[in-house]
């Protein structure tokens, strides 16, 4: 979450504004750093859930033998008992 941080303050040190334009951000307005602080700290949330959603789906999958690393036969025996 620091990195955007740095960067807009690096590239403001340099006389370069920054503008989000899918959240509606732009650096020399005052609450910047507070908007860009809390779009990160949502973005993080996000990013957190959707991993945990992902893992959980491949979970479901390896369970489920789609996945190459699982010992068993995978769709062998379901095509020949057909």
């Amino acid at each position: 979450m620091a990195e955007p941080l740095t960067m807009v303050a690096t590239l403001k040190y340099h006389g370069v504004g920054v503008s989000f334009v899918s959240r509606g951000i732009d650096t020399p307005d005052k609450s910047a750093r507070q908007l860009v602080t809390i779009n990160g700290m949502m973005d993080e949330q996000y990013l957190v859930g959707l991993g945990d959603k992902v893992r959980r789906g491949q979970e479901g999958r390896r369970g489920a033998s789609y996945l190459p690393d699982v010992p068993r036969a995978r769709g062998l025996a379901r095509i020949a008992k057909a």
